[in-house]
C-alpha cells in the first residue's frame, strides 16, 4: 500500500512538472513573440518579472503572507485619487497573487478550501460582483474604474490563504507582530504629516481641526488588539510594547479628527469591561492610565503654545456629535443620502455597477457635488451592487461577528478567547463605523476583515473539535 502511495504521489509530482515546464514554455513563446513590437516592450518586462514572483507565490506562500503583512503600510497609503504606481504593484503583489493562489489550489490541487456557509458566501459574492461588469457597463462605467474598485475589493479574499495557513498560535503571532510593524510606521506617518501640515502652517484654530483622514479602521483595531493583548500573561517588557503601540495609534486617530471613531473607541472599551475578570480589568486599568499620562505628556510637548486651542479643537469636534442634525456634516450627508435613494430605486436589484459616479445638488453651498464616495458603507454597497449581493457581504460579516462573541464567551484558554474577542470588537467597529461613511471597502478595512474571518474560522474549527476549550 505504501509504494502503491509513493508511486502515485510520483505520479502526479511528474504530471505536476510537467504541466509547470510546458507553461513555462508557453510564456517564453509568447514573451518572444510580443517582444518583437517595441511598444509592447514594458507590459512584457511586467509579464516576465511576474512569471518567478507567481512561481514564488506558490512555493513559498508563508513568506508571501509575511512580507504583506510587513509592507502593508504603503498599501494603506497609496492614493485613492488616481492610479499610481503604489496601486499598480500593490495590485500585482496582493489582488493578482492571491487569485494565482487561489487557482492554484482549486484548480491545480483541487484542494478543499470552502469549509463553511460563509465561504459559500464570500465565493457568491465575488462572483455575484465579477458579473456587475455586464451593469456597469449598460451605465457607461468605463472598465478601468470597474476593475480598479474590483480589484481593490478583492483584497478580502486574502481570507482564504491567511485561513489556509494560520492554523496554529505561532504562525498568529507572528502575522500580528509584523502588522503591528506596518501600523506603528503608519501611525508615525500620520503623526508626522499632521505635524507638517497644521502645525506648520495653522495661522488660526480652525486650521488645526483639518489633517489626512486615512486607516482610521486600522488604528482602532490596533487599539484595541494591543489593549486586549496586553491582558495575557507575559513579561513587562511586552506588554510595555504593546501599551505604547496603544498611544501611538491613539494619537494617530486623535490627528484624523473622525469622531465616530472616538466614539467608538470610548464605548467599545467600555464594552470589554464586561468580558474581563477582576484581574484583567486592573491590568486594563493600568494601561490606560499609563497611556493617558504618557498621552498627555507627549501632547503639551509636542503642541506647546498651540496645546490650549489644540484642546478646544479637538473639544468642539467631539461635542458636534450631539447636535443631531444642527451639525453641519450630518446636514449635507442627508441632503446626499437623499439623491443616493433615488438612484438606488432605480436599479434595486443589480445596482448602478463598481465605480459609479452620483450628483447631488446642496442648497447651502449653492452647488452640485459630483462624486464616488457615499458617506454610509451600507449604502454604497447597495448603490454599487443591489440588495442580494449587500445582504449576502452582511450575512458573512454578521455570522463572523456572531461566532467570535459566541467563542469569547464560552473559551478558557486566555489567547484564543481574547483573539475572538478583539476580533468581534473590531468587525463590530465596522458595522457601526459604516453608518456615517463608507468603510466596509476600504484598503484597510478589507484586510481586517479577511484577518478577522481567518481567525474566526480556525478557532471556531478547533473549538468544534476539542482541541481548545
Amino acid at each position: 500500500m505504501n509504494n502503491q502511495a509513493s508511486i502515485r504521489r510520483f505520479d502526479e509530482l511528474k504530471k505536476t512538472n510537467v504541466f509547470a515546464v510546458a507553461g513555462l514554455l508557453f510564456f517564453t513563446f509568447i514573451l518572444f513573440f510580443l517582444s518583437l513590437n517595441p511598444s509592447l516592450a514594458l507590459p512584457v518586462l511586467g509579464v516576465a518579472l511576474a512569471i518567478p514572483f507567481f512561481a514564488l507565490i506558490i512555493k513559498y506562500p508563508k513568506v508571501w503572507l509575511w512580507t504583506i503583512a510587513l509592507s502593508s503600510f504603503v498599501f494603506f497609503r497609496t492614493s485613492d485619487l488616481k492610479i499610481g504606481v503604489g496601486d499598480i504593484l500593490f495590485g500585482i503583489f496582493i489582488v493578482a497573487s492571491t487569485y494565482v493562489w487561489l487557482i492554484w489550489k482549486f484548480v491545480v490541487q483541487r484542494e478543499k478550501l470552502v469549509e463553511s456557509i460563509a465561504d459559500w458566501f464570500i465565493i457568491f459574492f465575488y462572483a455575484g460582483m465579477l458579473l456587475n461588469i455586464v451593469v456597469a457597463m449598460l451605465n457607461d462605467i468605463t472598465f478601468l474604474d470597474w476593475f480598479r474598485e474590483y480589484s481593490l475589493y478583492s483584497s478580502l479574499l486574502l481570507y482564504f490563504p491567511l485561513k489556509y495557513y494560520l492554523k496554529d498560535k505561532k504562525d498568529i503571532i507572528t502575522i500580528l507582530i509584523l502588522f503591528a510593524i506596518s501600523v506603528t510606521l503608519a501611525a508615525i506617518d500620520q503623526v508626522r504629516m499632521y505635524q507638517q501640515v497644521a502645525l506648520a502652517e495653522a495661522v488660526y484654530a480652525y486650521q488645526l481641526g483639518g489633517s489626512v483622514r486615512l486607516n482610521q479602521p486600522l488604528f482602532t483595531t490596533t487599539i484595541f488588539f494591543s489593549l486586549i493583548l496586553s491582558l495575557l500573561p507575559m513579561k513587562m517588557i511586552y506588554r510595555l510594547m504593546l501599551w505604547g503601540l496603544t498611544l501611538l495609534t491613539t494619537a494617530a486617530l486623535i490627528v484624523s479628527f473622525s469622531r465616530s471613531f472616538w466614539v467608538f473607541v470610548i464605548f467599545g472599551v467600555f464594552y470589554l469591561f464586561f468580558y474581563l475578570s477582576r484581574k484583567q480589568k486592573k491590568i486594563l486599568i493600568v494601561g490606560l492610565s499609563i497611556v493617558l499620562f504618557a498621552g498627555s505628556v507627549s501632547f503639551f510637548t509636542i503642541f506647546k503654545e498651540k496645546a490650549d486651542l489644540m484642546l478646544i479643537v479637538l473639544s468642539n469636534r467631539l461635542q458636534s456629535t450631539t447636535k443631531g442634525k444642527k451639525d453641519v456634516s450630518l446636514h449635507l450627508r442627508l441632503i446626499e443620502y437623499d439623491a443616493v435613494f433615488k438612484e438606488i430605486a432605480k436599479y434595486p436589484f443589480f445596482g448602478n455597477g463598481l465605480g459609479k459616479k452620483f450628483h447631488f445638488y446642496v442648497t447651502n453651498l449653492h452647488s452640485t457635488t459630483y462624486t464616488r464616495n457615499i458617506h454610509n458603507g451600507y449604502f454604497f454597497t447597495v448603490f454599487r451592487l443591489g440588495f442580494p449581493l449587500t445582504i449576502v457581504f452582511l450575512l458573512v460579516l454578521f455570522y463572523n461577528i456572531f461566532i467570535a462573541g459566541h467563542i469569547a464567551r464560552r473559551l478558557d484558554a486566555p489567547f484564543y478567547r481574547n483573539l475572538m474577542l478583539v476580533t468581534m470588537i473590531s468587525l463590530l467597529m465596522l458595522v457601526a463605523s459604516s453608518l456615517t461613511a463608507n468603510q466596509f471597502f476600504e484598503r484597510d478595512s478589507c484586510i481586517i476583515m479577511a484577518l478577522g474571518y481567518a481567525f474566526v474560522s480556525n478557532v471556531h474549527k478547533k473549538y468544534k473539535q476539542k482541541l481548545i476549550t
